[in-house]
Formats: structure tokens, sequence, C-alpha cells
């Protein structure tokens, strides 16, 4: 399994510091997202399922924003040699 968290910056790309990022909708990120993790499950051997979670809200430096994981399919967790 793996994840992904992504936080408002502190500071702009272009410079400044960031105050507060606000999220009124999110569908054209939505359906990119959706996108994106229906072509990995689709063509990433052993992913078995992705997830992605959007915040919709009024955000400050440090809050998540959005969060993905990413299931292993249960054959190829069972086809890895063991570690010792």
């Amino acid at each position: 399994m793996g994840s992904f968290v992504g936080d408002v910056r502190k500071e702009a790309k272009k410079g400044g510091k960031v105050k507060q990022l606000r999220y009124e909708s999110a569908e054209k990120a939505s359906e990119e997202a959706r996108k994106i993790a229906t072509d990995i499950e689709e063509n990433t051997e052993g992913v078995s399922e992705v997830l992605v979670h959007h915040v919709i809200d009024d955000l400050e430096p440090g809050d998540n924003i959005v969060n993905v994981l990413v299931g292993e399919s249960i054959e190829r967790r069972y086809s890895k040699p063991c570690r010792k």
C-alpha cells in the first residue's frame, strides 16, 4: 500500500506567504483524479485500487488538501519473497 498527503503551502510558488486557501468546488479536479486513478488501476500491475480524497473548505498553511491511497493486489502481496 502506498499513500500521499498534499498540504497547503506556507509560501506561494511566486513568492509571498499563504494565509488561507479556499476550495469551494473541486468538480474538475475530482474528475481528473478519477481518470488518473482509473488509469493506474487498469494499467499498473499489482495495484488493486486507488482512492483520492480532496478537501473542499477554507484551509490554512499545513492543512491537508488531498489524500491518496494506493492498494496492492493480494496476488502481488503474496508473490513477493519474504524478508528477514
